[in-house]
């Protein structure tokens, strides 16, 4: 499951979505809709969101990510697709739901047509709640059920959405013997070790697409004191931007929870970095993880 696990990994990272939110999207939700040289969009459905609000909202995916989840879905998810089909799984699921035809709006799906006992007609990819997306299939050419949701387990079973706070606790596991020495502490005396949890890549972005955002500001402008600098933020509203991708109804949620760090350094790094420019990114990011142990870089 090497591929859908880092697959899985990117979604999140690149997009900000939540963990319930990535788990419960399906083959044809990942974000394929032209876009950019750059990026392709999709939508985030209202129905796995926090809050369950009546809409989604729109994200953007990189291309080499979009690449890699095709890779997976073409690749490892087949064989497990196939197991899937071979047990019975997918045929004697009796609260299976059968999609025949999914409609767009603006090149991104927005709704299925569903023919099953219970549930007939055209439906809201939004009101779809994560219960009902584990029941969906296709038919292919044969007849035979296909699972619509993109991440599967060992067998072809849909991938239960807390499952992979495990996956990612076995895989901060592997990185323990991987950790170089640091200073005169050997390796293998050093017990510290990152602990990831998908939410923490939500968290990772946020702070990305800020520091992003305010670098190319500064950059454009030149010479920054700290009074300009904030007054460019709340001008500029990059706090809008994070909290419109992320998805969040407060903006105090935004700046008090995800941003934390750069709150509390009252902006410090990024007049030092803009001193230096050009500066990449990811050193500038390096230097709040020097200085604030709630931000690290492995």
């Amino acid at each position: 499951m090497r591929d859908r696990n880092a697959a899985f990994a990117d979604l999140l990272y690149h997009t900000g979505m939540r963990r319930t939110e990535g788990a419960g999207l399906l083959t044809f939700e990942v974000p394929n809709s032209e876009f950019s040289s750059r990026l392709v969009r999709g939508r985030v459905p209202a129905g796995l969101s926090k809050g369950r609000p009546q809409r989604g909202r729109v994200m953007y995916l990189d291309r080499p990510t979009r690449e890699s989840i095709e890779a997976y879905v073409t690749g490892a998810r087949e064989v497990e697709v196939r197991f899937g089909q071979a047990s019975g799984l997918y045929e004697s699921d009796k609260a299976g739901l059968i999609v025949k035809g999914m409609s767009r709006a603006g090149g991104v799906p927005d709704k299925v047509l569903i023919e099953s006992a219970g549930l007939n007609g055209w439906v809201r990819l939004d009101s779809l709640t994560m219960a009902q997306r584990r029941h969906l299939y296709a038919l292919d050419a044969d007849g035979q059920r296909r699972p619509l949701v993109t991440w599967l387990a060992h067998g072809g079973a849909p991938l239960a959405a807390a499952s992979w706070n495990q996956v990612f606790k076995d895989a901060s596991a592997r990185t323990v013997g991987f950790r170089p020495a640091s200073g005169l502490v050997p390796a293998a005396l050093d017990d510290t070790s990152i602990q990831v949890h998908p939410h923490m890549l939500r968290h990772s972005f946020a702070l990305y697409v800020f520091a992003l955002a305010a670098q190319i500001e500064m950059h454009r402008r030149g010479t920054m004191t700290p009074g300009a600098f904030d007054s460019m933020v709340r001008q500029q509203n990059i706090w809008l931007r994070v909290q419109n991708l992320l998805g969040h109804r407060s903006m105090e949620t935004t700046r008090s929870f995800y941003l934390a760090p750069v709150l509390a350094l009252e902006w410090d790094w990024f007049l030092r970095a803009a001193s230096d420019a050009p500066l990449a990114l990811d050193d500038t990011l390096s230097e709040v993880a020097e200085m604030d142990d709630r931000v690290v870089d492995a």
